[in-house]
């Protein structure tokens, strides 16, 4: 059958099928119908060609069952698992405390905010964000061209220069037109510098703008001004990047972690915190030790994800069973990360002599404003975001459950001169990477209309697990 009648006949049954859901279910619905329709046609047109045919036919051999699951998973589930995946987790846990707050600042229009305390007021025009946006999107375009259309060599030395110097001019002549506390000028180069050195390859491009960060962290802390104060960080970073290099780095960034985490503990008791500022100490927190921690926790999560990812595209049968494992897994590391916190701000708090940040309130707010320590839940729930994920495209591993009956039937549809048989392979194969499509989609509004209806039950219930870690910690610490 010619492929315009076809086309002619799945726009006759799924076109007025996806109005009537429309009109029946409200029309969000009739996306299921008008997708399964555009999936269809796409399926129509690749068994027509000559050079897709055939790999069409052999995702549905009966002896490869799962085989669009390990087409769609196989280059993932090859990422390393070593101090690389180490390297991008200390990237975006840099960057959360304050790269969030700047892109609610972006839209829809929030102050910034780090730990509570205002660093960029709430935009007074449109215009301020439509600026703000254009000129972090269009540097974080042009690195990524020149990191592309150099020499490696080039980039290695010179690329990473620019791309960090560029970071720092940039984000200070952004936070001069905006800021409102100058304290947080490099803070806020800090949290564009990781986003814009993501574009350098190596292990250079992570540590040197967590070395800043931390930097930062023990400049605000007394520890000498913000370039001395950086020269151990640099330094170690440039370590970690040369012994990364000779096949050393998981003991490179396993004793750079180690020694940035001494340091800034080391700090706590011999800084002069008494006459210190709040945003001082909240940065501190919320640079310095928070973010390091949460790397930690992040790169556990994607490691167990990864490894998990790695073992259903070898038994795509078992992929669905590793992705439930992964999600209790991680809810597990949930808790432990949001506990290793709290222990973490209580002895920072202690070890000061001061409260850097009084935990006893953080938890009154929470439970007064939820609304209001969105940067908190995002911090703590980055740690299940590879998990989410490895639940969605687990969906795509449904195909190795299909009986191999029904996969050989279909399997012979493909090639089938039959015009009935020729017509129903593209909606067999449709309707069913429609289903693997929306199955995760489906969830994730479940899960979603779970959390907006009953949120306060599970966050009731971590608060009071959060909570009595504090009170363990000491009274000083306890809100109960």
């Amino acid at each position: 059958m010619d492929i315009r009648a076809k086309v002619t006949i799945y726009g006759l049954t799924l076109g007025p099928l996806g109005a009537v859901v429309g009109n029946v279910c409200g029309w969000v619905w009739a996306i299921l119908p008008w997708l399964s329709l555009a999936i269809t046609i796409l399926a129509a047109v690749l068994i027509e060609s000559d050079t897709y045919r055939p790999r069409l036919r052999r995702l549905f051999a009966p002896g490869r069952a799962g085989s669009l699951y390990r087409r769609a998973l196989i280059r993932v589930a090859r990422w390393p698992r070593d101090w690389r995946m180490y390297n991008w987790a200390l990237r975006f846990a840099v960057i959360y405390p304050i790269g969030i707050p700047l892109v609610l600042w972006i839209y829809p229009g929030w102050r910034a905010a780090l730990g509570g305390i205002e660093f960029i007021a709430a935009p007074g025009a449109t215009w301020q964000r439509i600026v703000m946006f254009c000129a972090i999107a269009t540097y974080i375009f042009s690195l990524t061209k020149l990191a592309s259309a150099v020499p490696k060599i080039f980039w290695k030395f010179w690329g990473r220069l620019i791309a960090g110097a560029g970071s720092l001019v940039l984000a200070v002549a952004v936070a001069a037109a905006f800021s409102s506390l100058g304290t947080f000028v490099l803070a806020l180069a800090v949290a564009l510098g990781v986003a814009l050195g993501a574009t350098a390859a190596g292990a250079f491009a992570g540590v040197l703008p967590v070395a800043l960060a931390f930097g930062f962290a023990f400049a605000v802390a007394g520890v000498g001004e913000v370039g001395s104060a950086s020269l151990v960080p640099i330094a170690g970073a440039i370590i970690v990047d040369r012994y990364s290099e000779k096949g050393f780095g998981r003991a490179a960034y396993f004793l750079y972690t180690v020694l940035l985490l001494s340091g800034l503990f080391a700090t706590l008791p011999i800084a002069n915190w008494a006459d210190s500022q709040t945003g001082n100490r909240v940065t501190f927190l919320f640079v310095g030790i928070l973010p390091l921690l949460n790397a930690i926790f992040d790169y556990a999560s994607y490691a167990l994800t990864w490894t998990l990812l790695r073992a259903g595209v070898l038994r795509p049968r078992r992929a669905v069973v590793l992705g439930i494992f992964d999600l209790a897994a991680a809810c597990g590391l949930f808790l432990i990360s949001g506990a290793g916190m709290v222990i973490a701000v209580a002895g920072a708090n202690t070890l000061s002599g001061v409260e850097l940040y009084p935990l006893a309130d953080l938890f009154h707010g929470i439970r007064d404003t939820p609304t209001d320590y969105l940067w908190l839940y995002v911090m703590l729930f980055s740690t299940l975001l590879p998990t989410v994920l490895h639940a969605g495209v687990g969906m795509f591993s449904l195909g190795a459950l299909l009986p191999k009956a029904f996969r050989r039937t279909l399997q012979g549809m493909i090639t089938d001169k039959d015009a009935l048989a020729a017509t129903a392979a593209p909606l067999l194969i449709g309707l069913y990477w429609t289903t693997c499509l929306l199955i995760p989609c489906l969830i994730a509004y479940a899960f979603y209309q779970l959390i907006a209806h009953w949120y306060p039950y599970p966050l009731a219930w971590y608060l009071n697990w959060l909570e009595h870690i504090a009170c363990w910690m000491g009274p000083a610490s306890c809100p109960l």
